[in-house]
């Protein structure tokens, strides 16, 4: 199965200076405001601070199967604060729009003034997946603050564990959280800034730079979701949807793995993978920023907020959540196959218990074809399928068996393959790169 490709995306040019911009420059990190339409539009940001507001927008999600959610507190919120302050922003993306719903600014403060009915409707669907990190808990909070059960949360680290893991350390598929900063650099290609802004006060008219970040943190989850759904319906074979978090049920890896010994360095601390504990998302531990009152324009066709452009905003056509099919490789008796095939079993047995191969099959074919063989990308795309496969496909299968098995290879013939990787996987070979430097 294959997901129709969404329209908005980073264009080429502005991709390649983020990736050569040097550390810290504000270019050289991921946002919403990179992505452009087929001619060109941008992502249209709602900034919403009455009901009445909120509802009008609302309904311009109503349509979409998978919606990014997030939300934002006042610093050191308690639950005797109220809920303009436990639940100060809602924030909810899709592909071409982003509404940032600013309950803290409504007028009165009963839930009855707070929650307008299209919203509620959106948060309590099965039907409109919510997708982000942390969702449980910040589901928990809208819970307690507004009186919303939230239903169709999906977890992202979930989705991010079973298809990074599920194929080579099956061991490390659970339900521990991986930061939103970790996932967007390993799947979008680029960082995402985290600074202090996001311990800021959100119970106050936001800044720029709040609106930016709050902006950007919802539309991240929605195009992980769209780029982690892309990398699972392409595995063999293809496991289920991590189920949503209010069921409470476990991670299904869709087919039988054997258990494997848990290292000292696969275990985690507090719920959160190790790994990311450097960069959690959702713990105030940086001070805040001031920032600038010089506000670059905000696309937002709002009346009472902005401008009288409402009337002209239509709603979004749902996004396919999944279309087509994918061809399925065939047997290949090719003599450099059968002699990619040897080296496979070769390199397999060479492992020493509990090692087993964390690249599959499929990827550590397509190396040998090319490092043993000599083959050129396009030649072993030929070689491996017919019709043959994408030679962006074979490039990904190349670096991912050369990145997980940490296999040889030579610099120059390295980087025409990494100039053949799709955009939306560069951020995962970036150490990789930094090898040939």
């Amino acid at each position: 199965m294959e997901r129709a490709p969404l329209s908005f995306q980073i264009p080429e040019e502005v991709l390649s200076r983020a990736l050569h911009a040097p550390p810290g420059a504000q270019i050289a990190y991921w946002s919403h405001d990179i992505y452009r339409g087929p001619n060109g539009e941008k992502v249209l940001v709602h900034y919403c601070k009455s009901k009445a507001t909120v509802e009008q927008v609302a309904q311009l999600f109503l349509a979409e199967p998978v919606v990014g959610f997030d939300i934002e507190w006042a610093p050191y919120a308690k639950p005797n604060m109220g809920p303009k302050a436990n639940t100060s922003l809602i924030q909810l993306a899709c592909e071409n729009r982003i509404a940032l719903l600013h309950i803290a600014l409504h007028k009165g403060e009963g839930v009855e003034n707070l929650v307008a009915p299209s919203l509620k409707q959106i948060l309590e669907s099965p039907d409109i997946v919510k997708t982000g990190v942390s969702i449980g808990s910040d589901c928990t909070r809208l819970e307690e603050s507004l009186k919303i059960k939230v239903k169709g949360r999906l977890e992202l680290s979930h989705l991010h564990k079973l298809v990074k893991y599920r194929d080579t350390e099956p061991h490390l598929v659970n339900k521990q959280l991986v930061s939103l900063a970790r996932q967007v650099e390993e799947h979008l290609a680029l960082p995402l800034l985290k600074g202090g802004v996001r311990t800021s006060d959100w119970s106050r008219e936001l800044t720029h730079e709040q609106v930016r970040y709050a902006a950007t943190d919802a539309y991240a989850g929605y195009r992980l979701f769209d780029v982690l759904e892309r990398k699972r319906l392409s595995m063999t074979p293809v496991p289920p949807k991590p189920h949503f978090v209010e069921l409470g049920l476990p991670i299904d890896l869709g087919k039988t793995v054997p258990p494997r010994e848990t290292k000292k360095s696969d275990r985690s601390v507090g719920g959160v993978d190790s790994s990311d504990m450097t960069s959690s998302d959702k713990t105030p531990n940086d001070a805040a920023t001031t920032c600038s009152s010089n506000r670059p324009d905000i696309e937002v066709p709002i009346p009472d907020e902005f401008n009288q452009n409402v009337d002209k905003v239509q709603p979004t056509k749902a996004s396919p959540d999944a279309g087509g099919s994918m061809p399925t490789l065939s047997p290949i008796k090719a003599p450099e196959v059968e002699q990619a095939e040897a080296w496979i079993a070769e390199y397999e047995a060479s492992l020493s218990p509990p090692r087993t191969l964390r690249a599959s099959r499929t990827q550590l074919r397509a190396y040998a074809l090319w490092q043993f063989h000599g083959l050129s990308v396009r030649e072993a795309a030929a070689v491996l399928r017919d019709p043959p496969l994408k030679e962006s496909t074979v490039a990904s299968y190349i670096m991912e068996a050369i990145r997980v098995e940490q296999l040889d290879f030579k610099k120059e013939r390295l980087l025409e393959v990494y100039a053949m990787v799709p955009w939306q996987a560069l951020g995962m070979y970036r150490t990789l790169m930094s090898r040939l430097k």
